[in-house]
């Protein structure tokens, strides 16, 4: 109280000022060269397109990168390994293997390919909305719009490290998986197995889970 007399009501007056525009920062994206040759791009093998997921290696759509070999000499070290039908040596390319226990050699049959101009079951890269910046700190902006360019008639492209990393990057970023909760862990997948009809869902490592965009040609 002032002089024994009660101070409220009070009325205020305040003044704000807008200094500007808020504008959201955003953090710093390097961005990711091509080192592909596409005057090399393989001929895409006959089949139809086929989710990596059904593949005879895996099982109830769970990504194992241990069923795949990068054909580089590094990819296959220590390996007693077989070209198989589809792949040239040091190709650069990925492929699911068959291994035979009496030679311990193992076989690569088929070539792993990323859809990058068509849906996958999770999501689809050609979407107009699609941001190819800040994944893991990467821009992947002129990286997309140069593979855009060489993909098949499926919008698939071989899988290569630059490209095994471009997913594995987005999925990451993304959150694709997530302890279970992520887009691919939460999206029911109805698909044939056995002439049965199944519904599951995706699941991965923490190393695998750039297979989720990948497929071959059966």
């Amino acid at each position: 109280s002032i002089d024994g007399e009660s101070g409220f009501p009070l009325t205020l007056d305040f003044l704000l000022q807008r200094d500007g525009d808020y504008t959201k920062s955003e953090q710093a994206s390097t961005a990711v060269p091509v080192t592909e040759d596409f005057t090399k791009t393989p001929q895409t093998p006959s089949g139809i397109f086929t989710w990596a997921s059904r593949n005879e290696a895996t099982e109830n759509l769970i990504l194992d990168c241990t069923k795949v070999i990068l054909n580089t000499e590094k990819g296959r070290l220590g390996k007693t390994v077989e070209m198989g039908k589809q792949a040239t040596l040091n190709d650069g390319y990925y492929y699911f293997y068959s291994y035979d226990d009496q030679s311990k050699t193992y076989t690569l049959t088929d070539r792993l390919y990323v859809k990058l101009t068509q849906a996958n079951e999770i999501m689809n890269f050609a979407d107009p909305n699609m941001r190819f910046k800040n994944w893991r700190g990467n821009d992947y902006r002129t990286f997309y719009a140069e593979y855009k360019e060489h993909v098949n008639a499926n919008g698939a492209y071989p899988v290569n490290a630059e490209l095994a990393k471009f997913l594995q990057d987005y999925a990451v970023s993304q959150s694709v998986f997530n302890d279970g909760m992520g887009t691919a862990e939460t999206k029911p997948i109805t698909y044939q197995k056995n002439g049965i009809t199944v519904t599951d869902y995706y699941a991965s490592d923490e190393d695998s889970m750039w297979l989720f965009g990948c497929g071959y040609y059966k």
